[in-house]
């Protein structure tokens, strides 16, 4: 049996209607919350908490750099409904990355930078990710073997 696995099953129409009516749902993608509270608070603080290498920029600066990033993704023949693998340690990049793909409309799947080669390609074969984001070498550097 051969599923399909970002075959999403549909809604139905009576819950997705009354979770509208209730205001637990909008028709808003992640990617265009992520740009709107970027953008409503752009001289805000952001902050990576990270015991060796802590990091600030404002939303400002995160929401610009991501909106590159996507267009890098777009350029590089990234698609909306694509599978993104991102595996970045805890950083501003990471969060950048994280942010990047939604913002485009593709699909994001995150991969835990502790993870080790075989976990890394067995996600990768899964999600059928068309792309592999990182900030470094991972997996020990064995990056020709997962292709």
């Amino acid at each position: 049996m051969n599923i399909d696995p970002w075959k999403l099953r549909a809604m139905p129409s009576a819950l997705r209607d009354e979770y509208l009516r209730r205001g637990w749902w909008n028709d808003s993608t992640l990617g265009r919350m992520q740009l709107d509270n970027l953008a409503a608070r752009p001289d805000l603080e952001f902050r990576i908490w990270s015991p060796t290498h802590p990091q600030r920029a404002s939303f400002g600066d995160v929401r610009r750099l991501a909106l590159r990033f996507a267009a890098g993704l777009k350029a590089r023949g990234i698609q909306p409904g694509d599978a993104v693998g991102v595996y970045v340690p805890n950083s501003i990049e990471g969060a950048i990355g994280m942010m990047s793909v939604p913002m485009m409309g593709a699909i994001i799947v995150p991969v835990a930078p502790y993870y080790g080669f075989r976990e890394l390609k067995s996600i990768l074969r899964r999600s059928r990710a068309r792309v592999l984001v990182t900030s470094e070498s991972p997996a020990g550097g064995r990056l020709e073997a997962i292709a």
